[in-house]
């Protein structure tokens, strides 16, 4: 292959992202794979539109689907495609001037959790001093989700608090470091009168650190 034609097959995989549906497909499906038809709930997309973008990105390598009866379930093709797309929301905080604003606003109100030197989170969840949760929804939590992490949907938050003991640290965590989720779970358990804070890491997060 020479090197002309070498580049114009990369510029294809731009080509097939050049849309922030398909950007959006793609970050949802980061987090669990999913039906046309569960995408278009998601995302409150036309079924037809999001039908349209899963075919353009299967074309160019970046979904692969399975047919589960009448439905066909599509998926990230590989890792490869998580971190990829982590790289370019990070690469796009440093580009681009109104997204690294956005991200320093969030970053000055996070209440994020700085594990002491001397202690380790793992230890600490398994002996008890921390509770770990995850606030994606329960379909996202089933298909990946931090070791010691119990399911605790934001929207079902409320339940968690009623049955959470009081002892320990809660750490809350969601999809990557761009989303909010896990910011809202924090205030409302804090409101409870509890101890909790954001942990920065992520199943997105664990994926992209592998190289």
């Amino acid at each position: 292959m020479e090197k002309s034609e070498f580049f114009a097959k990369m510029s294809e995989v731009g080509k097939a992202l050049d849309s922030p549906e398909r950007l959006r497909i793609l970050d949802s499906l980061s987090q669990a794979a999913r039906s046309v038809e569960d995408l278009s709930m998601v995302l409150e997309l036309p079924v037809r539109t999001v039908s349209h973008h899963l075919q353009k990105l299967k074309a160019s390598g970046f979904v692969s689907f399975e047919k589960q009866g009448r439905h066909s379930i599509y998926s990230v093709s590989c890792e490869g495609v998580i971190r990829f797309l982590s790289n370019l929301k990070n690469l796009s905080v440093e580009l681009l001037p109104d997204m690294k604003l956005h991200m320093k606003e969030l970053e000055g109100t996070r209440a994020v959790y700085r594990c002491p030197d001397n202690k380790n989170i793992d230890d600490m969840i398994k002996s008890g001093e921390i509770t770990l949760i995850d606030v994606r929804n329960r379909e996202e939590y089933t298909s990946r989700h931090l070791p010691g992490a119990v399911s605790a949907p934001i929207d079902e938050i409320d339940n968690f608090i009623s049955g959470f003991d009081g002892r320990g640290i809660v750490l809350a965590y969601c999809s990557d470091v761009f989303c909010v989720l896990a910011d809202e779970a924090v205030t409302e358990i804090r409101k409870a009168g509890y101890t909790a804070f954001r942990l920065e890491d992520s199943v997105t997060e664990r994926i992209a650190a592998v190289r």
